[in-house]
């Protein structure tokens, strides 16, 4: 398949939006995973967001993604790893080890994945981290890219088609979760990167019924996987991913012009910082609040708003700390590689 010719940047202007609109899915998912084992986040709103997340927000993610890693099929091994693997695997253990940090003076209030066990950094290779292994996942993802660089585009795009099926499905589970979302979003990585020519035709022409038909889907589907009408994680659940990134897409197609997708696109520039940043606030303030029955109980009344109030302070927080430390060598990029804001680097882009 020969490679596109680089999109004019205004043309992409809504992939920065959608990566913008997956972020915030993550860090609401996040919010609610974090209060509801304090009993501030209702029932419902644990179970919407992690059908957001995980079934839209992060295909949404990868899909994206995997549209700037065209280079990744050309690129000599040395350039490969100076300029994906080695920056992502730095981040990927430095950000691990201060989450270790951290969680050894802050309570952790889930039941799995605490970042204080001694072996969490010690098996961060072998049992990703809970709360980066997307970056791990890139790491993989473009190292499987660049092996099958001389593969037929079907090749790849079948495989990691079958895979992303079978574990998205519930077929196979490794009985880790990182592992698992890293097999079930395989797929949308490798189809941005193998069909980046025709995502973008489609994206340009993508109508508003389309979009429309397409979201509506989404949010059904969803609403009646969080109220049990449908088995999750069988073919429904497998079906709803392609929905939502399709709805994803049109939306931020529909948005890039507007003043809320331009907030959005700039959010989408930041992406590396709210995901490496955002985890933490919540993380900490969930666990200190555990330490206060008296505060739990002061927020009880507020639970229905709670986690969509943590998850914009949240980002907030974030985006705070990028513009204070942005310059600083080692937080948001290797040390004597300063590249803030971006998880994957784009190509440049002629003017328009």
């Amino acid at each position: 398949m020969p490679t596109a010719p680089e999109a004019p940047a205004a043309r992409l202007g809504w992939v920065d939006v959608a990566k913008g609109l997956a972020i915030l899915g993550v860090v609401v998912y996040h919010a609610a995973l974090f209060l509801s084992p304090l009993g501030l986040a209702v029932g419902w709103q644990a179970d919407a967001t992690r059908v957001l997340s995980l079934s839209a927000a992060l295909p949404l993610f990868f899909f994206t993604s995997g549209l700037f890693g065209r280079w990744l099929l050309t690129a000599p091994a040395g350039e490969l790893l100076r300029r994906r693997v080695l920056p992502l695997l730095y981040l990927y253990v430095a950000w691990s080890l201060v989450r270790f940090g951290v969680f050894q003076l802050v309570p952790w209030v889930l039941p799995t994945s605490d970042p204080s066990d001694w072996r969490e950094p010690v098996l961060m290779f072998a049992r990703p981290n809970g709360g980066l292994w997307f970056l791990y996942a890139l790491v993989l993802y473009s190292a499987a890219a660049w092996a099958g660089r001389r593969l037929p585009p079907w090749a790849p795009l079948t495989a990691s088609a079958l895979v992303s099926v079978l574990f998205t499905g519930g077929v196979l589970t490794t009985g880790d979760t990182g592992w698992d979302k890293t097999g079930s979003n395989v797929f949308w990585f490798f189809a941005a990167l193998h069909l980046r020519a025709v995502v973008l035709e489609r994206a340009a022409g993508l109508t508003g019924r389309v979009t429309a038909a397409c979201t509506t889907a989404v949010v059904v589907v969803g609403a009646a996987l969080v109220a049990d009408l449908l088995p999750a994680g069988r073919l429904v659940t497998v079906a709803l991913a392609p929905l939502a990134v399709v709805a994803g897409v049109g939306l931020s197609a529909v948005l890039a012009g507007s003043r809320a997708g331009r907030s959005l696109r700039l959010l989408g520039e930041r992406t590396l910082a709210v995901y490496l940043v955002h985890y933490l606030p919540i993380a900490v303030l969930c666990g200190l609040a555990s330490r206060s029955p008296s505060l739990v109980a002061a927020l009880a009344p507020a639970t229905v708003v709670l986690p969509l109030a943590l998850a914009v302070a949240a980002t907030a927080f974030s985006l705070l700390t990028w513009r204070l430390l942005r310059g600083t060598p080692g937080v948001f990029a290797p040390p004597g590689r300063h590249r803030p804001g971006r998880v994957v680097e784009a190509p440049k882009a002629p003017a328009a």
